[in-house]
């Protein structure tokens, strides 16, 4: 049993949990095949690390075909990084703290490629076709338009592939000229199909887990991240108190439905951004609220008892107010007001 919120890794254990992202996959491949640069964006918890895991760990193996050891793949973590010179630095030196000038780091990137090119025995013809393919995670707006943007020339003399992911609320960014001419192929990852996540959960329980993974699935909808995290809260209770668990998410879905459409949109941004403050622009931009609004509808979610808000430090000054959905247990606590008084 595999509950673990870790993405999956480039290994045969992790490729047997995979499930239903066959059409990315595809095109990705299709990309790469033709020299081209991918662009992978989706909400936080869909699965964007452990695609581009997938892809690597498909690229070592015979069924890959003719581009077996022919374009060898790198990973690097962006996470974090808030300026272009510094997630060059990353990819260059694995220290997003740079040292060297940018010019100093394009030459070593080059320098790179073309011994990985003598490594792997690629020829002449691979070389003007193709080349090694970076692959770069959890890329910012910021950093990925002052890389892919102002360095767009200067990347493309370098001979590399590209395969990056950011967060969908970071898409913009990346695709705002120049640095949308240096992708070709984009890809919004969408969240699982019903079917699709019944089967990631009927992975990772234990053998004939029943309808479980289904129920699961229709509570808590297609976001990998939060299947999970929901089946794991299950199994820690014993096997007549499952039933209960999910009555509970049901009724908080209910109660939410009922509030009204704002709650509904709302609670479903909070759900796909596995959580936001009130001035959080991704939120604000996905919803097209005020922040005063958010805080109103927010305020009536907390005091229902729906969502849970948190204070999270980030840096100097005050901590900031951090909503998510409440979690079952939260919601099995003794409420403030009955529902009648409700």
């Amino acid at each position: 049993m595999l509950l673990s919120g870790r993405p999956l890794l480039d290994n045969p254990v992790d490729a047997a949990l995979f499930v239903d992202r066959e059409e990315p996959l595809s095109r990705i491949d299709t990309a790469v095949r033709r020299g081209l640069n991918v662009l992978v964006t989706g909400d936080p918890g869909l699965g964007k690390t452990t695609l581009l895991r997938q892809v690597m760990y498909r690229a070592r193996t015979p069924q890959a075909g003719d581009r077996v050891g022919e374009y060898p793949m790198r990973f690097i973590h962006a996470q974090g990084i808030p300026d272009g010179r510094g997630l060059l630095a990353q990819i260059v030196t694995g220290e997003h703290t740079p040292t060297a000038t940018t010019a100093d780091l394009l030459d070593q990137l080059t320098a790179e490629r073309s011994a990985l090119l003598d490594d792997t025995g690629a020829g002449a013809e691979t070389a003007t076709a193709a080349g090694p393919v970076l692959v770069v995670d959890d890329v910012t707006a910021t950093a990925g338009h002052e890389l892919f943007g102002r360095l767009r020339d200067e990347l493309w003399e370098t001979g590399y592939q590209w395969i990056v992911a950011a967060r969908a609320a970071d898409r913009g960014g990346l695709l705002t000229p120049p640095a949308d001419a240096f992708f070709d192929t984009v890809i919004d990852l969408p969240a699982l199909t019903a079917e699709a996540a019944a089967a990631l959960l009927s992975t990772r329980l234990s053998p004939d887990p029943g309808s479980l993974p289904a129920e699961i699935a229709g509570l808590v909808g297609g976001n990998p991240r939060r299947l999970i995290a929901a089946a794991r809260d299950l199994v820690d209770l014993p096997a007549p108190q499952h039933r209960a668990r999910l009555d509970v998410l049901a009724l908080r879905n209910r109660r939410i439905h009922a509030l009204g459409r704002s709650e509904s949109m709302l609670a479903a941004e909070l759900e796909a951004l596995g959580g936001a403050s009130a001035s959080d622009a991704a939120l604000l931009n996905r919803l097209g609220w005020t922040r005063a609004r958010a805080v109103q509808v927010l305020t009536k979610l907390e005091d229902e008892g729906l969502v849970v808000g948190e204070d999270v430090a980030a840096g100097p000054g005050r901590p900031r107010k951090v909503y998510r959905l409440a979690f079952a247990d939260e919601l099995l606590l003794p409420p403030s007001r009955t529902e009648d008084e409700r």
